[in-house]
C-alpha cells in the first residue's frame, strides 16, 4: 500500500512540476493514461490517482471525449496555495461569471452580490463580458474552461440562435446557470425574474391610478426571452382585462433595436427616436408607457420632450429597473428585480451543481413596483 502510495505521488510530482514550469504548457494536451503508465511504468490505476489529485489540485482539467489538459491558472493557483498552505482541493476553487454587460441600471448589484456570496462560500471569481456578440461569448467561455473553472454562471447573449459552445459544455457535464434570461430546451437550471408577473404588477399598479391607454415599448421578441415574456404578460393581461370587462387599450412598439448592446450606435439611437415620434403622433390619446429596460423610457422621454407631450402629467413613464440617484431617488416608475436574491440564489445552485446534485428547474425571485417619491 505504501508503495502504491509512494508511485501515483510520484507521477503527480512530476506532472505537477511540468505544469508548473511550463514545459507542459497551459491548454496543452496531457498524454493518454496508457502512454503514461508506459512512461512511468506503473498501473493505469496509479495513473488515475495521479490524475485525480492533478484535477482536484487544478492543474489539469478534463474533457469527456477529448482527454485532460494542462489549465492556464495553475502557475497563479500554486502561488496560492503557497501562501495559504491549502491542501488538495484548495487551489482550484475558481467559478466563472459571463455577463452580456452590466450598467447602473442593472447588473452592478447583481456583480456584487455574485462576488461576495462566491467569497463567502469560498471560491473565486473570474468575470468577463461578451458585450452582446456571441463570437466574443464563445471565447469567453472557451478561455473560463481553459483555466479550469469549476462551474460558471451565464447571461446569454441576445440573439435568435444558441451559442454551440454552451451546448457542447452542457453536454459535457460542466456546471452552468443560467443568468437574467435563458435558452428554451437546454437543461440547465435558471435563476433570474418571472417577466411575465413582473409586467402584470406594473399594469396593475398604472390601472390602478387610472392610465387606460398603455403602451409597451421594447425590442423584438426574438432577441430575448425575458423580452418574449414580457410582450406575452402586456398582451396577455390585456386580452383577460377585457374579457373580465375591464377594458383598457393596450398598443406595442416591438422595433426598438438601439438598447441591444451588440446594434447600440448614434444611427439606431436616433432611428429609435423617429420610431417613437411617430407612434406617440399615432397614438396620441396614451396616458402611460412602460419601457421594456431603462434606456428605452430615458429615450422616450427625450421624444416626448421634442414633442411637447409633458412627462408625467400628460404621459407618465414606466420601465424595468433603472438607477438610483445619490439621494436616493427613482427617475420613473419601475419594476424592481431583486439582483442581490438573484445573484446569492445563482451562486448557490451552481456549488450544488458543482458537488453533483441534478437541477434543471427554474428559480424566479421575485421583483416588486417602486414608485418615484
Amino acid at each position: 500500500m505504501e508503495e502504491e502510495k509512494c508511485l501515483y505521488q510520484t507521477v503527480y510530482a512530476t506532472l505537477q512540476e511540468q505544469i508548473r514550469t511550463g514545459k507542459i504548457q497551459p491548454g496543452e494536451r496531457l498524454p493518454a493514461e496508457k502512454v503514461l503508465a508506459e512512461e512511468f511504468e506503473v498501473s493505469r490505476i496509479t495513473v488515475q490517482k495521479a490524475m485525480s489529485m492533478l484535477v482536484q489540485d487544478g492543474y489539469v482539467i478534463r474533457r469527456p471525449g477529448r482527454g485532460s489538459f494542462a489549465t492556464m491558472n495553475a502557475k497563479a493557483l500554486e502561488g496560492e496555495k503557497g501562501e495559504e498552505g491549502g491542501g488538495h482541493g484548495e487551489a482550484a476553487r475558481i467559478i466563472g461569471l459571463v455577463m452580456e454587460d452590466f450598467s447602473a441600471s442593472f447588473g452592478l448589484e447583481l456583480l456584487k452580490t455574485i462576488e461576495e456570496e462566491a467569497d463567502r462560500e469560498g471560491y473565486s471569481l473570474c468575470i468577463k463580458r461578451s458585450r452582446g456578440d456571441q463570437k466574443r461569448e464563445k471565447r469567453m467561455l472557451e478561455s473560463l474552461q481553459e483555466m479550469g473553472v469549476k462551474g460558471i454562471l451565464v447571461m446569454p447573449t441576445h440573439g435568435q440562435h444558441y451559442n454551440r459552445e454552451i451546448l457542447k459544455m452542457v453536454g459535457e457535464g460542466m456546471p452552468v446557470v443560467f443568468l437574467d434570461r435563458y435558452l428554451e430546451g437546454l437543461p440547465v437550471p435558471f435563476v433570474g425574474t418571472d417577466n411575465k408577473k413582473a409586467i402584470e404588477g406594473m399594469i396593475d399598479d398604472l390601472l390602478g391610478k387610472g392610465y387606460r391607454k398603455l403602451a409597451l415599448l421594447t425590442a423584438k421578441a426574438v432577441d430575448a426571452v425575458s423580452l418574449e415574456k414580457r410582450i406575452e404578460g402586456f398582451e396577455e393581461k390585456c386580452r383577460r382585462s377585457q374579457a373580465e370587462g375591464q377594458p383598457w387599450e393596450g398598443y406595442l412598439l416591438d422595433t426598438i433595436r438601439s438598447t441591444i448592446p451588440d446594434l447600440q450606435s448614434q444611427q439606431s439611437m436616433e432611428a429609435d427616436a423617429e420610431k417613437m415620434e411617430a407612434f406617440f403622433a399615432e397614438h396620441r390619446d396614451l396616458d402611460a408607457v412602460i419601457a421594456a429596460e431603462f434606456d428605452i423610457a430615458v429615450l422616450a422621454e427625450s421624444v416626448c420632450r421634442k414633442m411637447g407631450i409633458k412627462v408625467p402629467e400628460q404621459m407618465v413613464i414606466a420601465c424595468f429597473d433603472g438607477p438610483v440617484s445619490a439621494y436616493g431617488e427613482y427617475t420613473y416608475p419601475h419594476v424592481r428585480q431583486d439582483e442581490e436574491g438573484i445573484g446569492k440564489t445563482a451562486v448557490q445552485t451552481l456549488i450544488r451543481l458543482i458537488h453533483g446534485e441534478a437541477i434543471i428547474e427554474k428559480m424566479y425571485v421575485e421583483s416588486r413596483v417602486v414608485n418615484p417619491e
